[in-house]
């Protein structure tokens, strides 16, 4: 299924380069038929689809031999086909044959979108929104929250919900940091000074400990503090007490490994079974 995805890519590059040579508009419209060819020998259409497709081809091939390529946009959107055709009377047929296709097969047919009369957006592609390069949409609510997610695989994803969404799923993760106050949450409830020494010391520990998962962290670069100028302040007061209560509340382990001597060491943050969420 990639390689005809791939194979529809590739002929249409090369219908835009050639001007729609009849070769190889050839070549893109039974590429655009192939796919759809697949999905109806896996059986995954309705027969109301299959009876659209032949019946459009059919119809399609009286007025022009090279016939139209059509198939369903996926699997999921099963009913939504995609129609390209050569420039010339198919387009009238497109028109004309919806009223008649819903009559003869008692199917409700629309045209959601008809580039010849739809037109095209004045800024062609436009990026609205690409959280992985911090580009977000206009659209989205000034009171969003944004959460940078990782795995204990060492997964990044970043994560923009409404205050409602994020007070019903911030049980979800295992370890909710919130960078503002600094506070660390392990599913839903507040650590409190009872059982870790400096909330706000360890979540920025975690932080860039989650943000470089998987590597050795010198104690250099960590934020300053007491802690980490001396490699059993670390242990005794950050690390320790964090794994000890997670495991506690989990019963799973958070690995994190610490070494090197009393004022150089590093730590790190290991693969395991736990999720890790950074709220903004």
């Amino acid at each position: 299924m990639n390689f005809l995805s791939c194979q529809i890519l590739y002929q249409l590059g090369q219908v835009l380069k050639s001007g729609s040579r009849e070769d190889s508009l050839r070549a893109l419209l039974r590429a655009i038929d192939k796919h759809q060819v697949l999905f109806m020998l896996l059986g995954v259409l309705p027969g109301s689809v299959d009876s659209v497709t032949s019946i459009v081809h059919h119809q399609a091939r009286k007025i022009d031999e090279l016939g139209c390529g059509l198939k369903s946009v996926s699997t999921t959107k099963k009913d939504i086909l995609l129609f390209a055709l050569p420039q010339g009377r198919l387009r009238d047929l497109i028109i004309k044959i919806l009223p008649k296709l819903e009559k003869e097969l008692g199917v409700n047919l629309q045209l959601g979108y008809v580039s010849w009369l739809d037109g095209l957006e004045e800024r062609a592609c436009l990026v609205e929104q690409y959280l992985a390069e911090g580009v977000y949409s206009d659209f989205i609510s000034k009171n969003a929250i944004f959460i940078k997610e990782i795995s204990g695989k060492g997964q990044a994803n970043k994560l923009i919900v409404s205050p409602e969404d994020f007070n019903q799923r911030k049980n979800q993760p295992d370890i909710l940091i919130e960078e503002g106050s600094g506070k660390i949450f392990i599913k839903g409830e507040l650590l409190s000074s009872k059982e870790i020494h400096s909330s706000k010391a360890t979540a920025e520990v975690l932080k860039v400990l989650a943000q470089n998962h998987g590597q050795n962290v010198s104690n250099r670069s960590l934020p300053g503090s007491s802690y980490a100028d001396d490699r059993y302040e670390m242990q005794g007061k950050i690390i320790y007490p964090l794994t000890k209560v997670f495991e506690q509340k989990t019963k799973k382990k958070l690995p994190i490994t610490v070494k090197g001597s009393i004022t150089d060491f590093s730590l790190r943050l290991e693969a395991g079974d736990y999720t890790i969420w950074i709220k903004d």
